[in-house]
């Protein structure tokens, strides 16, 4: 499965009250994400870091989860015709 990143918006809500905590969100969804990130899209802030960081274990995702192409050990024999 493919890493997943939560990036919780409007960090400048939490406080208020009615929303969840910071560590409520951890709490409840940490376990299912490989990171979890309180940004700002108004103010951009954390917002490079949760991307860098989704591009991160998106890279390598790929890499660990690419096929082997195998290769043949020895070159492929051609039949030789002679014409004489």
């Amino acid at each position: 499965m493919p890493p997943l990143v939560l990036a919780v918006n409007k960090i400048d809500l939490l406080n208020q009250s009615g929303v969840k905590t910071e560590s409520e969100i951890e709490t409840e969804y940490g376990s299912l994400f490989s990171a979890v990130f309180f940004v700002s899209a108004q103010s951009g802030e954390a917002v490079e870091n949760a991307f860098t960081f989704a591009a991160q274990k998106g890279y390598e995702f790929m890499v660990g989860n690419q096929p082997i192409k195998a290769q043949p050990l020895e070159p492929k024999k051609e039949d030789k015709k002679s014409c004489c």
